[in-house]
C-alpha cells in the first residue's frame, strides 16, 4: 500500500500523519534500529495501522475540515486553552501519538491493534465501545503506552465519551 501523507488539506486518500523519513525525528533512539530493520513495506504498513488506530480511538472535538477527507484531522472548531487550533494544521501531539503507536507495533508486532496478540485475555464490544483486558503477567508496558497516548491527546478528544479502547489489567 502507498503512504499518502495528510498535511492539513483534508485529502480524500490520505492514510498517515507522518512519513517514513520523518518518524525518526520523534522516535527515541532505542527504537530507530528496529524501525530501520522493518523494511519499507512494513514501515508503511506500521504507519498506516498506527494512524488508523489513533484516528478511530477517540471521539474527536470539532468537525472535519472537509466533508470527504479520509482521516480525522484536519478539524475545525477545536479550542485549546482559549485559543482556536488552526484547521489547516495537523497537531504535533497527534503526530507524536502516532509515533507512540508505531513503537507499540515495533515492540509487540502488527497484531497489537487487532486483538490477536498472545497477551490478550479478554475483549468485549458493546456498540461502538470496546474494552480489552490483558493478562497481569504482561510486562510490556501496553497499558502505560495507551495511557500515555490518551494523556498526550487529551485536549483534542471528549474525555467522557472515548470511542475505543479502555485498557485494563486483570489481576489473577
Amino acid at each position: 500500500m502507498e503512504l499518502v501523507l495528510e498535511t492539513g488539506e483534508g485529502f480524500v486518500n490520505s492514510n498517515s500523519y507522518i512519513d517514513r523519513e520523518h518518524i525518526t525525528q520523534f522516535m527515541p533512539s532505542c527504537n530507530i534500529g528496529k524501525w530501520e530493520a522493518l523494511g519499507v513495506n512494513s514501515q508503511v504498513d506500521s504507519l498506516i495501522l498506527a494512524c488508523r488506530f489513533i484516528d478511530s480511538a477517540f471521539m474527536w472535538r470539532g468537525v472535519p475540515r472537509c466533508f470527504d477527507q479520509a482521516m480525522a484531522f484536519p478539524r475545525s472548531g477545536i479550542i485549546i486553552h482559549g485559543r482556536i487550533h488552526p484547521d489547516d494544521k495537523i497537531p504535533i501531539k497527534l503526530i507524536q501519538a502516532c509515533v507512540m503507536a508505531v513503537e507499540l507495533i515495533l515492540e509487540n508486532g502488527m497484531d497489537i491493534f487487532r486483538d490477536s496478540g498472545e497477551r490478550l485475555t479478554q475483549s468485549e464490544q458493546v456498540g461502538p465501545l470496546k474494552r480489552t483486558f490483558f493478562d497481569s503477567e504482561d510486562n510490556s508496558g501496553i497499558k502505560s503506552a495507551f495511557s500515555d497516548i490518551n494523556m498526550l491527546l487529551k485536549d483534542y478528544w471528549f474525555n467522557k465519551k472515548s470511542n475505543v479502547v479502555s485498557v485494563g489489567v486483570l489481576r489473577k
